[in-house]
């Protein structure tokens, strides 16, 4: 049983109008409704609390000041100084990464412009509509909305990898290490064949490229950058530790997705739903639950974590302040009812268990500093839709689990509230599912058809729907169910 963290307090309270962004060296800055920026540093003196002329829609920390942006593409200098305007864009602004001198900043169309402190300023071409961006000193990591990666010194693509002609790519959550490599992890969707694994993390040099490709098991939510390697969440509740000498852990914390990972002082911090876990040295020493999802995470002054969470039922977000050594008490069991049933109205099958085994990740970063050379394939022409029917009787594809999205309720007058579990939407793209299996969090299974109802108490419920074909291949997915 996971003892509780008894050590957790609430810095802002709940609001619909505020972004938070983790600060270069300490703290957590905040925007409130548009127009404030506080820093939120216990301890710290040199504090800032500034008005703004407008509405803002994003801001990033240089180091001695922030970078501001607005929805007309104004892009202003925020310090102790004072409000200075850097320059203006077409295009509102979404996110901003970069240092005092120079900065990149990424728009609502997708477009990432470089410039600099004194208003000098060139678009990057060469890449497709872009999502998402970090940066590393004067190097930028870019995110395409078709799956591309790029790396970028200045204002010029230095890297690519984009999606082959006909296939589909996802790239996923990315940071770059101390050392400035950069893990990003990437997903092929629709390539049967292919030397690149489906779900995968990539290990970029700005001087080499790619370095390294590693498979992992499951798709990745979270990374996050650790003393010798890094910590990856999953979406199967899963967070793995990866060294650059090969060595790896694995901690199962939850059955739903991990959307947080964050290190600090040999800490390893992990989010799913409405919780935050802390692992030290492979085992999971506490949890602290929250009133929203787990965002962002910053080291304080005084050593304690910020936390910012968004409730995803109203919107909200609020922020709280963790002691990661705080003291730990031991969890209270939920009471039984008269029944003997414990928040959950439904019989218990002991006939089947489930066991997940996940691969070891032996070989995953062993190799940051090894130049990788691809072989060159020479390709073919081929009838598209030939080879894939071809290659579909041969190959089972695996059924797609569906058991609907994340629910936050409101109890009845008892405490308790009925609710439908629904996988009806579950499918099997070459044949037809044979069994369904919902299980609680304890692994019990609780039901056999595409949908049942259980009877819930006050608190938080993962379930899980695992879903079989004619051709004996699997799936699964969670839902989560908080009854307030």
């Amino acid at each position: 049983m996971i003892g509780e963290l008894d050590a957790v307090a609430r810095l802002l309270p709940p609001s619909k109008s505020i972004i938070c962004e983790a600060m270069a060296t300490s703290g957590l800055v905040t925007l409130e409704n548009g127009v404030r920026i506080r820093v939120l540093n216990p301890g710290e003196k040199d504090t800032l609390d500034l008005e703004l002329d407008q509405e803002a829609s994003c801001l990033s920390h240089t180091g001695t000041g922030f970078h501001v942006g607005y929805p007309n593409g104004q892009i202003d200098h925020v310090s102790h100084s004072g409000v200075e305007n850097v320059l203006t864009l077409e295009a509102p602004i979404t996110k901003i990464a970069g240092m005092d001198d120079s900065a990149w900043a990424l728009d609502e169309e997708g477009l990432v412009t470089w410039f600099d402190k004194n208003g000098n300023y060139r678009s990057i071409e060469g890449m497709e509509e872009i999502v998402d961006i970090c940066h590393h000193g004067r190097h930028l990591a870019a995110t395409g909305a078709f799956g591309g990666l790029y790396m970028i010194t200045g204002h010029s693509v230095i890297h690519s990898s984009i999606a082959r002609e006909g296939s589909t790519e996802v790239s996923g959550p990315f940071v770059f290490l101390p050392s400035g490599v950069l893990v990003a992890y990437r997903r092929s969707l629709d390539e049967i064949s292919d030397e690149r694994p489906e779900n995968r993390l990539e290990c970029w040099s700005t001087s080499k490229g790619l370095i390294h490709t590693h498979e992992v098991d499951s798709p990745v939510a979270s990374i996050t950058s650790k003393e010798g390697g890094v910590a990856i969440g999953d979406e199967l509740g899963s967070v793995t530790s990866l060294r650059e000498s090969g060595h790896s852990s694995n901690v199962r914390i939850d059955q739903q997705k991990v959307n947080l990972t964050y290190y600090s002082d040999g800490l390893t911090l992990a989010g799913a739903w409405f919780h935050v876990y802390g692992i030290r040295d492979g085992e999971v020493r506490w949890k602290a639950e929250f009133d929203g999802m787990p965002s962002i995470c910053s080291k304080l002054e005084d050593g304690r974590i910020a936390i910012v969470c968004k409730n995803p039922s109203n919107g909200n977000t609020s922020i709280h302040a963790l002691d990661p050594n705080g003291e730990v008490v031991e969890e209270i069991p939920v009471a039984p009812d008269a029944e003997g049933k414990v928040g959950v109205d439904y019989e218990i099958d002991d006939e089947s268990r489930f066991e997940h085994s996940p691969g070891d990740a032996s070989e995953l970063l062993n190799q940051m500093v090894e130049e990788v050379s691809r072989p060159v394939v020479e390709e073919e022409e081929v009838d598209l839709l030939v080879e894939l029917s071809s290659t579909a009787r041969k190959i089972n594809l695996p059924p797609v689990a569906d058991a609907g999205e994340d629910r936050t309720l409101k109890s009845g007058p008892d405490g308790t509230l009925v609710v439908l579990l629904d996988g009806s939407r579950s499918y099997d793209p070459d044949g037809d599912i044979a069994t369904f299996e919902w299980v609680d969090e304890r692994e019990r299974v609780i039901g056999r058809t595409p949908s049942i109802k259980v009877r819930l108490g006050q608190g938080t419920h993962p379930f899980t729907l695992r879903v079989t074909d004619d051709k004996n291949s699997a799936s699964e997915a969670i839902v989560t169910i908080r009854i307030t």
